[in-house]
């Protein structure tokens, strides 16, 4: 898509593209396309958000690398990163570098980068509050706890706030699955939901 912007923004993604990857985008019925080696994970993809982001999450390589890092904190309890959550954290990211970072080196500041994931992720939060109505329900005892953290002391809370057991959390659509069997199997959707709200506070 960056690619294929119009006039002069094409022909600078265009041209990190060939300084990056060694030669120019294909161009077939007037569309730019992509390598498939840079449409995998790939030390050229890597490159590729590198020039967009700069080499590091902060003044120096101790905070991690941007085309780590964004991904990474956008993951949820399997490690999987949804694109949807990435385009927008990086469509929220390029606007606040723009507004508050004009004159940085590169596209993305990486401020705006934890911004961004910030975004997104209050974004996966309200999703899955939608599709899940029971996860607000279950998180709720939770808040104000550091992660990462034994689960023993999420157990303790759950049945201090649900005596009756994790079947009382709701009956709403969607309920989480095998409650009859207690609360560990309710620690996967803590997982996923944990992860995200914590990313939303950060």
């Amino acid at each position: 898509m960056l690619c294929n912007a119009p006039n002069e923004h094409g022909e600078c993604l265009r041209a990190i593209y060939q300084r990056v990857f060694g030669a120019p985008p294909r161009e077939r019925d007037h569309v730019w396309q992509l390598a498939a080696e840079v449409k995998r994970e790939s030390a050229k993809q890597r490159g590729l958000f590198e020039a967009l982001a700069g080499p590091w999450m902060g003044r120096d390589r101790r905070r991690g690398v941007p085309y780590v890092w964004s991904v990474s904190h956008l993951a949820d309890g399997r490690g999987r990163t949804s694109p949807r959550s990435f385009l927008a954290a990086i469509h929220a990211a390029a606007e606040d570098s723009l507004g508050r970072y004009h004159d940085h080196a590169y596209a993305l500041h990486y401020e705006s980068i934890k911004r961004g994931v910030q975004s997104a992720s209050a974004i996966r939060v309200a999703e899955m509050a939608e599709d899940y109505p029971w996860v607000t329900e279950l998180m709720r005892p939770l808040r104000g706890l550091t992660v990462p953290c034994d689960f023993g002391y999420i157990e303790e809370r759950w049945a201090e706030q649900f005596p009756d057991g994790p079947e009382a959390v709701s009956n709403e659509r969607l309920p989480p699955q095998h409650t009859e069997r207690g609360v560990v199997p309710l620690r996967h959707a803590r997982c996923l939901s944990l992860r995200s709200d914590k990313e939303a506070r950060v």
